[in-house]
């Protein structure tokens, strides 16, 4: 989840290719994994940008799946972990950016 460039594509996708399988039934520490770590990362873009792929490539597959009781479920269980500390990753990047705390540097803001 910490790589970078290509890698960090390739490591984002695997996980999602695994995750369409074994996600939440047999890999249910995951999203916490995903959430603590997004938790942890401040402002190193990088590390954001990789992650929120990584949830993308996991997440992705809700867009085509047929609906079922099952799905809605899963989908609860996610939304219900995630947006809370998905809405507070953005409240803190928009600090970064026109907050009392933003970055007088903007390349920072750059992977």
């Amino acid at each position: 989840l910490t790589s970078s460039g290509a890698s960090q594509h390739q490591l984002s996708e695997a996980i999602g290719l695994i995750g369409r399988e074994d996600f939440p039934a047999r890999w249910p520490g995951l999203l916490p994994d995903i959430i603590q770590r997004m938790a942890q990362l401040g402002a190193e873009m990088g590390n954001v940008q990789g992650l929120l792929y990584t949830a993308h490539s996991l997440f992705k597959r809700y867009r085509h799946e047929m609906r079922t009781d099952e799905l809605f479920t899963e989908m609860n269980l996610v939304i219900g972990q995630f947006a809370e500390p998905l809405t507070t990753l953005a409240m803190n990047l928009l600090n970064l950016v026109i907050g009392p705390g933003r970055l007088s540097d903007g390349t920072q803001l750059v992977p």
